[in-house]
């Protein structure tokens, strides 16, 4: 039980450090381009480049109904990757300071979430 309100308070925590690092950068979300690519293969085409292997453009086709700043897919792999991140550390590490600062270097990396924001496919290769 404690086990939970300790992976939603972390979860609570990375989202709202999300929330300040989208409403504070001026740059661009460069999700959007992989957009056609991921259009393509949503409708089942061959998309017209090759220039990045497909797995940015796999993983944004369920959220091609949000964008053009897709902020929901961002969050989603944000989170997910959060919650994958926290389960390793709660089994590698045993002594709960050591877990807690642990799980504040991700938390608290400020070029990591600005990269996570802005970056084309950061937030994926994070979640991957």
């Amino acid at each position: 039980m404690r086990n939970r309100w300790e992976l939603i308070s972390y979860l609570a925590l990375n989202f709202i450090l999300l929330l300040a690092v989208h409403s504070l950068t001026d740059l661009p979300i460069r999700l959007g381009n992989w957009e056609a690519k991921a259009e393509a293969f949503a409708h089942l085409t061959i998309p017209n480049d090759n220039f990045y292997p497909p797995g940015s453009s796999l993983l944004l086709i369920p959220f091609l109904w949000s964008g053009p700043d897709y902020f929901l897919a961002i969050a989603f792999y944000f989170l997910a990757a959060s919650t994958l991140y926290f389960f390793i550390c709660d089994f590698l590490v045993k002594r709960q300071q050591i877990k807690i600062v642990a799980l504040l270097a991700l938390s608290f990396n400020p070029y990591l979430l600005w990269l996570v924001e802005t970056s084309q496919d950061t937030v994926f290769e994070l979640f991957l």
